[in-house]
Protein backbone atom coordinates (compact mmCIF):
# COMPACT_ATOMS: atom_id res chain seq x y z
CA UNK A 1 0.00 0.00 0.00
CA UNK A 2 1.30 3.12 -1.07
CA UNK A 3 0.37 6.15 0.12
CA UNK A 4 0.69 10.04 -2.17
CA UNK A 5 1.00 12.56 -1.04
CA UNK A 6 -0.95 15.90 -2.53
CA UNK A 7 0.30 18.38 -3.68
CA UNK A 8 -0.88 21.62 -1.68
CA UNK A 9 -1.37 24.78 -3.48
CA UNK A 10 -0.05 28.05 -2.09
CA UNK A 11 -1.82 30.30 -0.66
CA UNK A 12 -2.49 33.72 -1.05
CA UNK A 13 -0.85 36.07 0.61
CA UNK A 14 -3.60 37.51 2.92
CA UNK A 15 -3.95 33.08 4.01
CA UNK A 16 -0.69 32.78 5.24
CA UNK A 17 -0.03 33.36 8.80
CA UNK A 18 1.91 36.33 10.07
CA UNK A 19 5.36 35.63 10.48
CA UNK A 20 6.77 35.17 14.02
CA UNK A 21 9.47 37.94 15.47
CA UNK A 22 9.38 41.13 17.96
CA UNK A 23 8.39 43.84 15.41
CA UNK A 24 6.08 42.05 13.22
CA UNK A 25 2.32 42.43 14.44
CA UNK A 26 -0.15 40.38 13.30
CA UNK A 27 -3.02 42.32 11.19
CA UNK A 28 -6.36 41.94 11.96
CA UNK A 29 -8.63 40.05 8.98
CA UNK A 30 -10.56 42.62 6.98
CA UNK A 31 -13.99 41.18 7.96
CA UNK A 32 -12.80 41.85 11.68
CA UNK A 33 -12.42 45.43 11.46
CA UNK A 34 -14.34 48.11 13.00
CA UNK A 35 -15.18 51.61 12.98
CA UNK A 36 -12.72 53.56 15.35
CA UNK A 37 -14.78 55.24 18.20
CA UNK A 38 -13.55 58.75 18.82
CA UNK A 39 -11.28 59.00 21.89
CA UNK A 40 -12.29 61.69 24.63
CA UNK A 41 -9.49 63.24 26.35
CA UNK A 42 -9.74 65.24 29.54
CA UNK A 43 -9.51 69.29 29.56
CA UNK A 44 -6.03 70.07 30.46
CA UNK A 45 -7.34 72.08 33.40
CA UNK A 46 -8.96 68.97 34.65
CA UNK A 47 -5.71 67.02 34.47
CA UNK A 48 -3.56 69.28 36.12
CA UNK A 49 -6.56 70.06 39.14
CA UNK A 50 -6.16 65.97 39.26
CA UNK A 51 -2.35 66.44 39.41
CA UNK A 52 -2.19 69.13 42.60
CA UNK A 53 -4.65 67.45 44.49
CA UNK A 54 -3.66 64.01 44.37
CA UNK A 55 0.43 65.03 44.68
CA UNK A 56 1.07 68.88 44.64
CA UNK A 57 -1.40 69.85 47.26
CA UNK A 58 -0.83 66.75 49.57
CA UNK A 59 3.57 67.66 48.63
CA UNK A 60 2.56 71.17 50.16
CA UNK A 61 0.32 70.11 52.87
CA UNK A 62 3.26 67.90 54.34
CA UNK A 63 5.80 71.06 53.51
CA UNK A 64 3.52 73.05 55.69
CA UNK A 65 3.34 70.51 58.59
CA UNK A 66 7.53 70.39 58.66
CA UNK A 67 7.24 74.09 59.17
CA UNK A 68 5.14 74.11 61.70
CA UNK A 69 7.94 71.54 63.93
CA UNK A 70 10.11 74.50 63.27
CA UNK A 71 8.32 77.22 64.65
CA UNK A 72 8.10 78.12 68.31
CA UNK A 73 4.60 79.27 67.95
CA UNK A 74 1.50 78.21 68.46
CA UNK A 75 -0.13 79.61 65.55
CA UNK A 76 1.68 81.12 63.10
CA UNK A 77 2.22 81.66 59.30
CA UNK A 78 2.57 77.96 59.01
CA UNK A 79 -0.76 77.02 60.57
CA UNK A 80 -2.32 79.59 58.26
CA UNK A 81 -0.80 77.94 55.13
CA UNK A 82 -1.05 74.32 56.43
CA UNK A 83 -4.86 75.02 56.43
CA UNK A 84 -5.17 77.26 53.06
CA UNK A 85 -3.64 73.76 51.60
CA UNK A 86 -6.14 71.44 53.27
CA UNK A 87 -8.69 74.20 51.81
CA UNK A 88 -7.46 74.46 48.37
CA UNK A 89 -7.57 70.37 48.11
CA UNK A 90 -10.79 70.17 48.72
CA UNK A 91 -11.90 73.27 46.51
CA UNK A 92 -9.90 71.24 43.75
CA UNK A 93 -11.25 67.82 44.33
CA UNK A 94 -14.30 69.57 44.14
CA UNK A 95 -14.46 71.72 41.15
CA UNK A 96 -12.74 68.10 39.41
CA UNK A 97 -16.16 66.09 40.42
CA UNK A 98 -18.16 68.79 39.67
CA UNK A 99 -17.02 70.21 36.49
CA UNK A 100 -14.33 68.19 35.25
CA UNK A 101 -15.43 64.54 35.27
CA UNK A 102 -13.13 63.41 37.94
CA UNK A 103 -12.68 59.96 38.52
CA UNK A 104 -12.11 57.87 41.66
CA UNK A 105 -9.11 55.20 42.25
CA UNK A 106 -11.10 52.67 40.13
CA UNK A 107 -11.94 54.30 37.09
CA UNK A 108 -15.83 54.90 37.75
CA UNK A 109 -16.64 58.50 37.54
CA UNK A 110 -16.58 60.41 40.89
CA UNK A 111 -19.70 61.95 42.58
CA UNK A 112 -20.28 64.31 45.47
CA UNK A 113 -20.75 61.34 47.79
CA UNK A 114 -17.05 60.49 46.83
CA UNK A 115 -16.32 64.03 47.41
CA UNK A 116 -17.73 63.78 50.68
CA UNK A 117 -15.77 60.90 52.25
CA UNK A 118 -12.88 62.61 50.66
CA UNK A 119 -13.51 65.34 52.97
CA UNK A 120 -14.08 63.88 55.63
CA UNK A 121 -10.59 61.81 55.25
CA UNK A 122 -8.55 64.87 54.50
CA UNK A 123 -10.12 66.75 57.31
CA UNK A 124 -9.49 63.91 60.11
CA UNK A 125 -5.75 63.06 58.33
CA UNK A 126 -5.36 66.70 58.58
CA UNK A 127 -5.87 67.50 61.76
CA UNK A 128 -3.92 64.17 63.54
CA UNK A 129 -1.07 66.01 61.14
CA UNK A 130 -1.47 69.09 62.73
CA UNK A 131 -1.44 67.90 66.12
CA UNK A 132 1.53 65.60 65.54
CA UNK A 133 3.35 68.87 64.30
CA UNK A 134 2.67 70.64 67.38
CA UNK A 135 3.35 67.91 69.71
CA UNK A 136 7.21 67.75 67.93
CA UNK A 137 7.31 71.21 67.92
CA UNK A 138 7.17 71.17 71.41
CA UNK A 139 9.05 68.24 72.37
CA UNK A 140 12.02 69.51 70.26
CA UNK A 141 12.44 72.95 71.22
Amino acid sequence: MSRTRRKQKPQPPEALPPQEGPDLMPQPAAAEEQPLEPVEYDPVGGCLLRVFWMLLGNLLLLAAAYAITQSPALLGPADALFWLCVGLLLAARYVDVKHFKGRTAEGRPATLADWRRYALLLGGISLGLWLVAHLAARFTA
